[in-house]
């Protein structure tokens, strides 16, 4: 991995990242790649829940949410087996969101939780019943009242990185730890028959929303 090396614990608490900060992914979503054709592909928000950070993000199969230090731990994983490893960006807002900004946020995050990832919505420039990341995103920052989106389903990552830049700083990319103890060769395969079944069952369900 070409990128700086740091371990999560010690990057979140030497600089804890704040309520309403974004994570911005790179080769991680190739459904997103062909559909936007734009190097960033995800998008994720951290909320810090009784001080710590947990990320929300939509998904397949569906919108979910862990700590951030898992998170930065599973990405990190995944990296020691991937050619083209998942790049990770973070932003954090300029100035930080009032406690009463803060708590829309979570409130809407915390209600779309299990909700169906799709990006139907996306693709056929209509809202549907499921939620894409930059969709997920862009509602939030809605609740703020801070940018409006004149359709959050129409977003995709890249667009949604160039309308957030006048309330945030600048990405800066964080080099994630290769993970000291490596799973063994029996984990590595149930979690990935695991992650492919999960696949298989979300883009089935996908492609017949498409032909509804």
């Amino acid at each position: 991995m070409n990128t700086l090396i740091l371990f999560a614990t010690l990057l979140t608490a030497a600089s804890p990242v704040e309520t309403g900060s974004l994570i911005f992914l790179q080769n991680a979503d190739k459904v997103v790649d062909i559909q936007t054709g734009s190097e960033i592909d995800h998008v994720a928000m951290v909320i810090r829940v009784d001080g710590k950070p947990w990320v929300y993000e939509a998904t397949p199969p569906k919108v979910r949410r862990m700590p951030l230090h898992d998170y930065y731990k599973e990405i990190a994983t995944l990296n020691v087996s991937r050619k083209d490893p998942v790049r990770f960006w973070l932003m954090q807002p300029t100035k930080s969101f009032t406690k009463q900004e803060s708590a829309k946020m979570k409130s809407y995050l915390d209600s779309q939780i299990g909700r169906r990832y799709s990006i139907r919505g996306y693709v056929r420039d209509k809202e549907g019943d499921g939620i894409h990341c930059a969709e997920f995103t862009a509602n939030m920052l809605t609740r703020t009242g801070k940018l409006r989106f004149a359709k959050c389903y129409n977003e995709n990552p890249s667009t949604l990185l160039k309308k957030v830049r006048p309330l945030y700083e600048t990405k800066s990319e964080i080099g994630l730890a290769i993970p000291k103890k490596q799973e063994s060769w029996c984990d590595r395969q149930w979690k990935w028959w695991g992650d492919f079944s999960s696949w298989c069952g979300w883009s089935s369900y996908e492609t017949w929303t498409f032909c509804r």
